[in-house]
Formats: C-alpha cells, sequence, structure tokens
C-alpha cells in the first residue's frame, strides 16, 4: 500500500540511505499518483542526491496539489539555491 512504502521512504531519509528513499516513494506513487507525502519525500531525497531540476518538479507538482505547504516550499527554495550553488 502507498502509505507502507511512503512510511518507509521516511525511515530511509533519517538513516540518508536516499536511493531506498527515491525507490520507495516512486513504489508508493505508482500506487497513489496524488500521495502528497510520497512526492514531497521524494524531492527530499532527489535533493540530498544533487538532482535538483527533477526536486523542482516534484516539489512543484506537491505545491500543484497543496498551495500551502511550507514544507514543500521550503524544500523548493532550498533545492533552487542548490541549483544556483
Amino acid at each position: 500500500n502507498a502509505v507502507l512504502y511512503a512510511n518507509r521512504a521516511a525511515v530511509h531519509l533519517r538513516k540518508r540511505a536516499w536511493h531506498a528513499a527515491v525507490d520507495d516513494c516512486r513504489r508508493s506513487l505508482q500506487l497513489d499518483p496524488e500521495y502528497t507525502k510520497a512526492r514531497n519525500r521524494l524531492a527530499t531525497a532527489l535533493t540530498e542526491l544533487g538532482e535538483y531540476d527533477a526536486a523542482v518538479r516534484e516539489y512543484d507538482a506537491v505545491l500543484a496539489a497543496a498551495p500551502d505547504s511550507a514544507a514543500a516550499r521550503r524544500g523548493r527554495e532550498r533545492a533552487v539555491q542548490k541549483m544556483r550553488e
């Protein structure tokens, strides 16, 4: 189920296992493409992997679905800043 994969991705993020987090987020989104929590976690992992363009796209998708998401807004700003460095 989508929640299980997204929750496991959260554990991977805490362990700094970025690739595993990406894999679980993608599995979660295959099951529920509208699950913004999984998409936000995917964006976080992509940022940590240096895949800033992809991260910004994922954050944009989160913000389209949840415009008030402060976490997505902060994450997007961070990814954009890293892109410029």
